[in-house]
């Protein structure tokens, strides 16, 4: 995922253009939200590469930027790294991962 040992570049890994670079060229808005940590990061750059990034530390907040880019149309990647990582460390359906998905869905149904 950071692509800390591979000897090239992450664009040269994947090459192939994403949907938020398409997007970008045709002059639709494209957003990805995430934790700050991944701005820059191997696995940002081969798949998100031509969003526009809106970092955000807690779930909460970012749910709440995912709203309010949302309104500029195109599309939204939301990524809610509490449950990935709970799923990755503990297991879909955990008592952890399934905390962090109702966080994640009380966080949403504000919105």
């Amino acid at each position: 995922i950071t692509f800390e040992d591979y000897p090239g570049r992450t664009e040269e890994f994947q090459p192939e253009s994403t949907w938020f670079e398409r997007l970008h060229a045709v002059k639709i808005p494209a957003f990805a939200l995430g934790p700050k940590k991944f701005i820059g990061g191997g696995l940002t750059r081969a798949a998100l590469r031509g969003a526009t990034y809106v970092a955000s530390e807690n779930l909460e907040a970012r749910a709440h930027d995912a709203a309010n880019v949302s309104k500029q149309g195109g599309l939204t990647y939301f990524y809610i790294a509490e449950v990935d990582h709970a799923g990755h460390g503990y297991g879909v359906g955990s008592d952890k991962w399934v905390k962090n998905l109702e966080k994640a869905d009380r966080a949403i149904g504000i919105m």
